[in-house]
């Protein structure tokens, strides 16, 4: 599945896709997408089958080695693909990260341009905010580049595709599983949110992300909102200001960045 957002552009609202389309009443703008070939046109998703509730979470602090504890298991997932119907592996946590108390679930992405800190909410979107974590702890995002940028609209990265030396790629990498959904009803798609792409189907989010350049109401309730910038915005707005070109002829987005912005690093730590 590629990870690709759909760009379409009529009134005032948008959507982030994927491998397949979800409906988008009068879309305004491009929308962020994780595993998925890109869409024509907007289209209704195949309804996958519930998932297993989640089991009950316990929160855990830093372990012996100084990391966050995370743990969780693993089940089968009909996720309908665009081209064809796949299984994927559902990971639902099940100790997730919690910092000291007074102090916040902090990101720091060390990037070419800049440092940017972002709270993770820990709390608000669990099965996020620990899959973030594992993945940093485990160096997943180092040496990777944003493959697609929008000023005006959002900052894409998290492809592991994009540390490999083939950039026709960028966009479809994946960590080989999909998590839970954690909509948020109070939370919004404002400028320096941190958000989880997906496929446009339910549940199939994985390690791609984008961070909020500009507010985009047509997102809320339908992308798992899990940090916000806390420090470094005027980094995210020299990201955003990145030279783009259209991605090919027949995507004519200008999202396809002429310098490689790299997430060189990205930390956890408390605050």
């Amino acid at each position: 599945m590629r990870y690709m957002i759909l760009s379409l552009v009529m009134i005032s609202i948008a959507a982030f896709t994927c491998c397949c389309t979800e409906e988008t009443p009068k879309p305004k703008g491009p929308a962020p997408s994780a595993t998925g070939e890109k869409a024509a046109g907007p289209a209704k998703p195949e309804t996958p089958a519930t998932p297993p509730p989640a089991p009950a979470k316990k929160w855990v602090l830093r372990g012996d080695d100084g990391k966050y504890k995370v743990e969780y298991v693993e089940s089968d997932h009909p996720l309908k693909a665009r081209s064809r119907g796949q299984l994927s592996t559902l990971r639902t946590y099940t100790a997730v990260p919690a910092p000291a108390k007074g102090k916040k679930l902090v990101a720091v992405f060390d990037t070419s341009k800049g440092k940017i800190s972002v709270e993770l909410f820990h709390k608000e979107a669990p099965q996020h905010a620990a899959n973030f974590v594992k993945l940093a702890q485990d160096d997943f995002y180092d040496g990777g580049y944003s493959h697609r940028i929008m000023k005006g609209f959002m900052i894409q990265g998290g492809d592991p595709n994009t540390k490999n030396a083939d950039p026709n790629d960028d966009g479809s990498g994946g960590p080989g599983y999909c998590i839970l959904d954690e909509f948020s009803r109070t939370r919004k798609h404002v400028p320096g949110i941190l958000s989880a792409a997906s496929t446009g189907q339910p549940h199939s989010s994985g390690c791609q992300f984008f961070l909020m350049h500009a507010a985009n109401a047509g997102l809320d309730g339908r992308y798992s909102i899990y940090g916000q910038v806390i420090d470094g915005m005027d980094i995210v707005n020299k990201i955003a200001d990145t030279p783009c070109v259209a991605r090919s002829p027949r995507n004519p987005e200008p999202s396809l960045p002429q310098e490689k912005v790299y997430f060189t690093d990205i930390t956890i730590e408390e605050r």
